[in-house]
């Protein structure tokens, strides 16, 4: 059977923007709400979650990790307000007068892109990173008031924020959060007693959004859960104690066909190194996909995917373009039927999928679907 494309990801518009409004309303009004699509959107496509974002009333800026990001996207119509989260991989001067803005952890930094704003006559915004225990980038506490005060004397540089990020606010322990948000309120209480004013204030991701007070914030970055998933548990228990209706919901759905079906029989081994044998009869169907897609080999013999209203077993080792599920028990199965190997579904869910192999972080199996499959959006 032709097979194409061999497996693609449905995108539903509603829970997207669901999802939009449920942490628009508990953010309130007012302040600037910045979906965060970096990593091709968490695997979802960053064009196709970019233009759901455009014409979502509920977003305010964008965020993305690099400049290569934010200039595909104005590529692509996208007109909001972008974030730049981690680095600048191309010509900055390629980004002059589209409104998107820069990181900055230090003064050479900053001295650099004065110098493409003195080149190009250009205005060019910039929000200060404090690192406040994530030890990546940003700069020391006691050191962001000198910076800034450095910063503000060169003339083609505004500083337009100030940010930080939590390096652990999906735990249950949120000791180390607090710590993390009240070195960052400290700052910017310093700046306010030296007069000086910042307009753009953000600290917030997914977890610490829903379950900190940061009403000293303006702006909010939200990445896994606009994307359907909780953080963690403890998270999920936190936000809807604060907010009783507030809900999330999945919104990709990675689905395949079979391509093919065969009877195995009893006591024979499926699959490379044998790891799998069939208990009995066994009808077995092979799906269009595999680790080179970015179907996480560690689920073999382990995940379910959805066919026919039913639940069926990887059985065997997933391989790199082909994996196996038992179908002995969906009797409507047929060469061409769908099967969603990622879904809302409990069973096989990203969050599920990524628990069953230990690692407890949807992400980590959003983000490895190969950008190369086709992504739909739905109504």
């Amino acid at each position: 059977m032709i097979i194409n494309p061999s497996s693609w990801l449905e995108i539903s518009a509603s829970a997207f923007n669901h999802n939009l409004s449920q942490f628009k309303k508990a953010i309130g009004t007012g302040r600037l709400l910045a979906p965060v699509i970096k990593g091709n959107a968490y695997g979802h496509g960053m064009i196709e979650i970019a233009t759901l974002c455009e014409a979502n009333d509920n977003v305010d800026w964008l965020c993305v990790v690099k400049l290569s990001e934010a200039l595909a996207l104005r590529h692509n119509g996208i007109t909001k307000p972008i974030l730049i989260l981690g680095f600048i991989d191309e010509d900055p001067a390629k980004a002059v007068g589209k409104n998107i803005e820069y990181p900055c952890s230090d003064y050479e930094s900053a001295c650099e892109l004065n110098t493409i704003g003195q080149r190009t006559n250009s205005r060019i915004n910039i929000h200060l990173k404090v690192d406040t225990g994530l030890a990546r980038f940003g700069v020391q506490p006691d050191f962001v008031l000198t910076l800034m005060q450095k910063i503000r004397n060169l003339p083609f540089i505004n500083i337009n924020g100030i940010w930080s990020h939590c390096a652990e606010s999906h735990n249950q322990d949120q000791s180390f959060t607090h710590e993390q948000i009240n070195t960052f309120k400290t700052c910017i209480t310093n700046m306010a007693a030296n007069n000086i004013a910042i307009p753009l204030k953000h600290m917030g991701n997914s977890a610490a959004t829903t379950s900190h007070d940061l009403s000293f914030c303006n702006l909010f970055r939200v990445g896994l859960g606009v994307y359907g998933y909780w953080s963690s548990e403890s998270m999920q228990k936190i936000t809807q104690h604060a907010f009783p209706d507030f809900t999330l919901q999945p919104v990709a759905r990675w689905k395949t066909r079979i391509m093919c079906i065969k009877k195995i029989s009893a006591g024979k081994s499926i699959g490379y190194d044998r790891t799998a044998y069939a208990q009995q009869n066994t009808t077995v169907a092979l799906l269009p996909i595999g680790y080179d897609d970015g179907y996480n080999p560690f689920l073999s013999n382990k995940a379910l995917v959805g066919i026919d209203n039913c639940y069926a077993p990887i059985i065997g080792r997933v391989a790199m373009n082909v994996t196996t599920i038992d179908i002995t028990h969906i009797k409507n199965a047929q060469v061409g039927s769908i099967v969603t190997l990622i879904g809302s579904d409990q069973n096989y869910n990203a969050l599920t999928l990524a628990q069953s192999v230990q690692i407890n972080n949807p992400r980590y199996i959003t983000t490895n679907i190969k950008a190369s499959i086709p992504r739909i959006v739905i109504e």
